[in-house]
């Protein structure tokens, strides 16, 4: 488990949060459950992904060890990431991420009563945390972004089955 109470998952969105200030990326979408993360960013050139990750992730794992008295890893192996080359593709992982509590039965929809997801930025309007206005500019405003999540259908992203034996750094980051 990642988290396991709420100051938990509150301390993640914080360690987010600083991340996000520091190597200047976007945060399109998250969706933290107990034992993953998703996380739709936009990073800077400058910052690669390895980089926010692992910062993000040491901070974490140093917090989660020290308040819990463990030592050792917090998240096991590497992140998993994909490019998101088109603006259909860019929504559907935006959705993809909000459906992540609804898939593993913890809410009916998406904002009905699971916390830990971005998608109460878009319900509320508020990009403090969540980059807001690319996505809904892209959806053609609020209207159309809650109806392309009203549309239920299966569409395959993300599918992380494919990375589960573990690959060499060299290939991974090709």
């Amino acid at each position: 488990l990642l988290f396991e109470e709420p100051r938990d998952f509150k301390k993640y969105l914080e360690i987010v949060e600083y991340y996000k200030q520091e190597c200047q990326f976007e945060l399109f979408a998250y969706c933290l459950m107990s034992n993953h993360i998703h996380l739709l960013i936009r990073h800077a050139p400058e910052c690669p992904l390895e980089t926010i990750f692992r910062r993000m992730n040491t901070t974490y794992a140093v917090w989660f060890n020290m308040k819990y008295n463990r030592t050792g890893v917090v998240q096991n192996g590497r992140y998993f990431s994909e490019p998101v080359e088109t603006k259909r593709y860019l929504l559907t992982v935006v959705k993809y991420i909000h459906f992540n509590p609804t898939k593993a039965g913890m809410e009916k929809a998406p904002g009905s009563s699971y916390p830990w997801s971005s998608f109460y930025d878009y319900q509320n309007q508020s990009g403090e945390l969540t980059d807001i206005a690319f996505i809904l500019d892209i959806a053609g405003g609020l209207e159309n972004f809650f109806a392309f999540h009203a549309n239920v259908s299966e569409e395959t992203c993300l599918d992380i089955d494919q990375f589960r034996k573990r690959l060499p750094d060299d290939i991974a980051k090709s």
